[in-house]
């Protein structure tokens, strides 16, 4: 397709305007691999999509970000090629199922918000290439042209696409709704009181019983992801007692378990294992008996994972128990960041070890013998730690006590 008819003026030849578009999409590519761009255009679909829970589902963020960057890809890698050729739409496996799994969520919207998003910011960048590769107003003016509409008609041919593709998937699978157990599991969590009492009977899991749930993910969209989980919701099992077991797969890329936790969890033991799998993590909760242990437990164990996705922690696996202040104070990730950075001071920018210190010793109710024992330190060493401490923080700890300690677990979480 050619982009150009009928537009270019003697002085700039066609070839030549083609020729700054490969160049750019050859400067583009290089420049999208850097962290700050990527970024940018997560920053802007965040921005795009409002205050909505779904921006800290690890797991369908991480795979929307993935099919708009491997788009993006694709655009660049067949501009190089032939930058005066119409650029075939190109929808992956992955692309497919996130946007299945968008429209069975019922958001559809969400992957197109960010597109556009990420498309607003990626233009800016080709605006910056444009103006590093020609000085000359007429071929610039050509430049932006030609790229807007190969740009524009890609993504257009792009949606549409997509849109057959999810309209065909539809008709080959009328009773997609998934196995029975997952559909039963959803009942209940959902607690529709219609059915409820026959869910609980179908399902065939005790209720009567003190609930442990865990949320078992992986966001790394690598084809034997399942396998992986299917073995760490495995162990997770075993590690509690492998009592009472109930695991459920969602998708190819999360499973929720239920069991009772008849021995105490050694997270020691879980992350040692799951450095054997690919990106695998895990965010666990225990609660009361019958249905509505069972429910919370869900609920709590979903919370805490979605409080690591909107702090963009890497802790492979936490209980609900000890992220429940972060929760609570994580709603406002901004205000979050001012206020660990004006609660601590310089002392946020300092050693691992001070801020642990630290913290153990407000843990152990500023008791610096207790302290030194948990931390397997001398006391004198400590103390040292601690006097260095109380020198970078902007207040007194004795004035400051419980704002420093809420600052200091938050920081924790940040940094994981």
């Amino acid at each position: 397709m050619e982009y150009l008819e009928n537009e270019t003026k003697k002085s700039v030849s066609s070839d030549r305007i083609y020729e700054l578009l490969r160049l750019g999409a050859e400067e583009a590519l290089v420049l999208i691999s850097k962290e700050e761009v990527i970024a940018r255009m997560e920053h802007a679909g965040m921005v795009g999509i409002g205050d909505t829970s779904e921006q800290d589902d690890p797991v369908l963020m991480a795979a929307t970000r993935r099919a708009i960057r491997s788009s993006l890809i694709h655009w660049l890698n067949s501009t190089i090629e032939n930058p005066s050729r119409r650029v075939d739409p190109f929808v992956s496996e992955n692309i497919l199922l996130n946007a299945i799994s968008l429209q069975e969520l019922g958001i559809p919207e969400l992957m197109l918000t960010l597109d556009r998003a990420a498309q607003n910011i990626a233009w800016e960048y080709w605006m910056e290439v444009a103006f590093g590769i020609s000085d000359n107003p007429e071929e610039l003016r050509l430049l932006l042209d030609v790229s807007f509409k190969s740009i524009s008609t890609f993504v257009d041919d792009n949606r549409q696409l997509l849109q057959e593709m999810l309209k065909e998937h539809s008709e080959q699978n009328p009773s997609r709704d998934a196995s029975r157990k997952r559909e039963l599991v959803l009942k209940i969590v959902d607690s529709n009181p219609r059915q409820l009492e026959r869910s609980v009977r179908q399902l065939r899991y005790p209720m009567d019983v003190v609930h442990c749930a865990a949320i078992v993910w992986c966001e790394s969209g690598n084809s034997t992801a399942l396998t992986a989980l299917e073995s760490a919701a495995a162990f997770f099992i075993e590690v509690c007692g492998k009592n009472n077991a109930l695991s459920v797969i969602m998708s190819g890329d999360i499973i929720w378990v239920w069991t009772t936790q008849s021995a105490p969890i050694d997270e020691g033991v879980l992350k040692r294992y799951l450095q054997k799998l690919d990106g695998v993590r895990i965010t666990y909760a225990n609660a009361g008996r019958g249905v509505e242990g069972f429910r919370k437990s869900h609920m709590d164990a979903l919370s805490t994972q979605r409080v690591l996705g909107r702090l963009r922690s890497n802790a492979s696996v936490v209980g609900y128990e000890s992220i429940r202040l972060v929760q609570l104070l994580s709603r406002d990730p901004e205000g979050t960041n001012r206020f660990i950075s004006n609660t601590l001071g310089n002392l946020r920018e300092a050693s691992v070890d001070l801020k642990t210190s630290l913290g153990t010793y407000i843990e152990c109710g500023c008791n610096a013998n207790k302290a030194a024992e948990v931390l397997y330190s001398h006391r004198n060493t400590l103390m040292r730690r601690l006097a260095r401490a109380e020198e970078l923080l902007p207040r007194p700890l004795s004035k400051n006590l419980v704002h420093v300690a809420a600052a200091l677990e938050m920081d924790r979480w940040l940094s994981v």
